[in-house]
């Protein structure tokens, strides 16, 4: 695939409505921007609610925009809510937390060459998955089993697809960003308390075996 050649580094970040896009850089250089504020947002797309159909028309519409991404870094995450089947009948946190990022991963995989990397958001929080739960045909009532299954899940098949693609595609690895990070989703499941900047803390814990 031709690469397309641009003038300056642009790095872009992804969260809920925003599409991450990151070309001509290091993670040096991701870090140092980040910290000089550099980091814009790109707004691509409507905002999903957890349906699988949202996530393929992301997917066509990024797709649409670019014709290379470099990094893919699947980032969404949920631990707790007060609705926690989704439309499709899936329990929220395989939803977001697992299916979703395998399923956007898969139709941007096109975009990504063998210098790429895919990061899925894991978590030292992992429990044994039931695949009739990662199904939607059976509920799981506690929000941290269900937490767990999900990031094991997403760790589970990362790993699978490393191995798939070799070195026919890019670097796929599963990253734990720390455990107890103040993020709101720890403060709603844990009650811990903020914490400040920890941006080079997150990325120096790799899980890719």
């Amino acid at each position: 695939m031709k690469k397309v050649k641009r003038k300056a580094p642009e790095y872009y970040h992804l969260r809920s409505k925003d599409v991450a896009h990151i070309v001509d850089c290091s993670p040096d250089d991701v870090i140092e921007a980040a910290r000089r504020g550099k980091i814009k947002s790109k707004k691509v797309g409507r905002f999903w609610r957890f349906r699988m159909s949202d996530v393929k028309a992301l997917a066509k519409e990024v797709a649409g925009r670019y014709t290379q991404l470099d990094v893919l870094i699947n980032n969404a995450g949920i631990f707790r809510t007060p609705e926690p089947i989704t439309q499709d009948g899936l329990d929220v946190r395989f939803a977001v937390n697992t299916i979703a990022p395998y399923l956007l991963t898969q139709r941007l995989l096109p975009l990504i060459d063998e210098s790429g990397r895919v990061i899925n958001l894991s978590s030292a929080a992992q429990s044994p998955v039931d695949p009739e739960a990662l199904a939607g045909r059976v509920r799981l009532s506690d929000d941290l089993d269900a937490y767990a299954q999900s990031k094991l899940a997403i760790t589970m098949w990362s790993r699978h697809a490393a191995l798939a693609l070799k070195e026919k595609g890019p670097v796929i690895m599963a990253v734990n960003p720390g455990s107890l990070l103040g993020t709101r989703m720890v403060r709603e499941g844990f009650a811990v308390p903020t914490v400040t900047k920890q941006l080079p803390s997150m990325t120096n814990k790799l899980v890719t075996s």
